[in-house]
């Protein structure tokens, strides 16, 4: 390329230079008027020639940097699939797509509250899946705050998966049933499996798979009584109409727990309050927008744990959604990893 440029500066220097030479000599032989004529010709000559010369030159320059710019990208290109290759080995990611469920749109559900005979349509996001596949995830431990991207997957009254990933590689995963909870370190390759109630000690809050699938979900639910549905929640609640909303009250249920919800003007479920001895969780959801299906959701839950002197604070902020379509679920290879008895021993060196 470079040889091309200096072969093109070349020709134009020996063409200007002959063209000046041919001139002098014609212009030392004869001063008439004929000879200032041809003179001029060449020196328009001259200046054609320099313009082609330029073009050529501002096309080679053009070229020359559309090159380096291509290389540097497949360089960069390279350099990045070399990374994820690495990391891929280093933290044996072998995960098996199995577990699918499809599921259609389902209407939204009316359901009916207490008092005066007065029928609450709850605009309550109805689904069976939920895909959230571009997540970021704000969390705030012991003051200290950390951010990372998540996708979240969810099959109604079956799994809840959340994947955490940082640079763009896969560190943890967790998977939450009915009855288990398992916790995965990809990178220090180490699991910890525990029953529901060990994750409600871990929690300070008697919260079970189906309490976490409603505050993820944005739907209604009471701690500890698991067949309750939105409609239950709406009967067994004291409904206070105002100009912003409604507020749903239930003092004590027989789990000792108290709820509050509050829904806005539309009946959409904007915060879920529910308070256990020494522990608060606070839920509140915002900015929310209308998916295919006629689902609409929010897509900022910002949940907050408040126990004793402690504040757990996680901010959820979804960026792509998909509801009521084929979800797959990864499965891990337990046999690559050590299991471990306590959560605190996932982040051990």
């Amino acid at each position: 390329m470079m040889n091309k440029m200096r072969h093109i500066l070349l020709l134009s220097f020996l063409t200007l230079l002959s063209c000046l030479s041919a001139s002098a000599v014609e212009l030392k032989g004869d001063k008439s008027d004929e000879a200032q004529a041809a003179f001029k010709a060449l020196i328009e000559r001259i200046k054609q020639e320099k313009g082609v010369a330029t073009e050529k030159w501002n096309n080679v320059k053009e070229n020359t940097k559309t090159h380096i710019d291509t290389i540097k990208a497949n360089v960069n290109e390279q350099i990045e699939k070399a990374k994820q290759n690495a990391m891929e080995k280093m933290l044996n990611v072998e995960d098996v797509e199995t577990l699918t469920d499809t599921a259609a749109p389902v209407a939204p559900r009316e359901v009916s509250g207490q008092g005066e005979d007065v029928k609450l349509k709850l605009n309550l996001p109805d689904f069976t899946t939920a895909n959230f596949s571009s997540v970021e995830v704000d969390f705030t431990h012991d003051g200290q705050q950390m951010q990372v991207n998540a996708s979240i997957k969810m099959i109604r009254d079956s799994i809840i998966q959340i994947s955490l990933r940082v640079l763009g590689i896969e560190g943890a995963r967790v998977d939450i049933t009915p009855r288990r909870v398992t916790v995965y370190n990809k990178i220090y390759g180490r699991y910890v499996d525990k029953n529901m109630d060990d994750l409600a000690k871990y929690l300070g809050l008697d919260l079970d798979f189906y309490d976490l699938q409603a505050l993820l979900g944005n739907q209604l639910f009471l701690a500890g009584d698991t067949a309750d549905t939105n409609a239950d929640v709406v009967r067994k609640s004291s409904i206070d109409e105002h100009k912003d909303g409604y507020d749903l009250m239930i003092d004590e249920n027989e789990s000792g727990f108290t709820h509050a919800f509050f829904l806005d003007k539309k009946k959409r479920l904007t915060e879920t309050r529910v308070a256990h001895k020494i522990a608060t969780l606070s839920c509140t959801y915002d900015k929310f927008e209308s998916f295919k299906g006629g689902v609409t959701f929010p897509t900022v839950i910002n949940a907050t744990l408040k126990e004793r002197k402690n504040t757990e604070v996680a901010i959820i902020t979804i960026k792509r959604a998909e509801f009521n379509k084929t979800v797959t679920i990864n499965q891990t290879n337990k046999s690559k990893y050590t299991r471990v008895d306590h959560l605190n021993e996932l982040l051990k060196q």
